[in-house]
């Protein structure tokens, strides 16, 4: 196993084998998290309901040596420093490779034993999930040119994309990021309609768009912005709900419609993978 702190002070390496200067012995706080659950009694009714129930923040320590040689005082303090600010940790283990935002973080030296003493490094995570080095991204709408210099006619000058696939391969509902690009500078109102049918949820707004104007769409966030006009929450239908749009666990299907004077649009899905733990 291999753990990586980092933020912009630097980067922390510790290892679970030995060789290095920050060798792991033990850790704590990678398995998946107890919830807090409210439960409710009533009377004459056996056992309990659950009212509420969440995921609380998350602790992660680490035991482990480090070598006292000519190198140790400034490795401490190396150490010292990165974990002074918060950072992201990264977990490498086998095929496995996750991370999570920690918030506030601590190093203590113990004792000494010939040629190593030991330490102790707490993390605490207030966000207590773990999640994919890298982003997923899904086309879900696009237009693409098929003419070539070298097209016969009669021929298909392009092909359509209106639908896409997603794969939450994680353990919790995914709330993405959801951006609209207009590729084209002819004027008019677009409905654009993102619905996913697998919870039956959609997304529905109204804008006249420039071209290369990009719409931000941030569900976990509930925001809506333009990269021209800025907040346009407003486009938002009435009927539609930012809370209510993610993709669970498994297979979605996310089906655009577009109507207006013009619809060489693109639309992409952007997310990551959570997990509860990283063992």
């Amino acid at each position: 196993m291999e753990l990586e702190y980092s933020n912009g002070i630097g980067t922390l390496k510790l290892y679970g084998s030995g060789g290095h200067y920050f060798t792991i012995c033990e850790i704590e706080g990678l398995e998946p998290c107890e919830k807090n659950r409210s439960l409710k009694t009533y009377v004459g009714e056996d056992g309990s309901f659950e009212d509420s129930s969440q995921y609380t923040s998350r602790v992660i320590t680490i035991s482990g040596d480090i070598k006292t040689d000519d190198n140790f005082m400034q490795l401490f303090k190396n150490a010292s420093r990165v974990l002074s600010k918060e950072g992201t940790l990264t977990v490498k283990r086998n095929e496995i490779l996750r991370q999570i935002t920690v918030n506030s973080a601590s190093i203590t030296i113990g004792k000494r034993y010939n040629a190593y003493y030991t330490f102790v490094i707490q993390l605490t995570c207030d966000y207590p999930h773990f999640r994919d080095i890298n982003t997923t991204f899904i086309p879900i709408f696009n237009l693409t040119k098929l003419l070539t210099s070298s097209s016969v006619f009669p021929s298909v000058l392009s092909k359509r994309t209106s639908s896409g696939t997603i794969n939450n391969s994680g353990d919790l509902k995914i709330y993405p990021i959801i951006t609209i690009k207009k590729n084209t500078d002819i004027s008019g109102t677009n409905k654009i309609v993102i619905k996913n049918q697998t919870t039956g949820k959609e997304v529905s707004l109204e804008k006249d768009l420039a071209k290369d104007e990009i719409i931000t769409i941030d569900t976990k966030n509930r925001t809506i912005t333009s990269s021209i006009d800025g907040n346009i929450l407003s486009t938002l239908s009435f009927y539609s709900s930012l809370s209510e749009f993610w993709f669970e666990c498994g297979i979605n299907e996310i089906l655009v419609s577009i109507n207006g004077l013009y619809s060489d649009i693109t639309v992409t899905a952007q997310y990551y993978n959570e997990y509860l733990e990283a063992l």
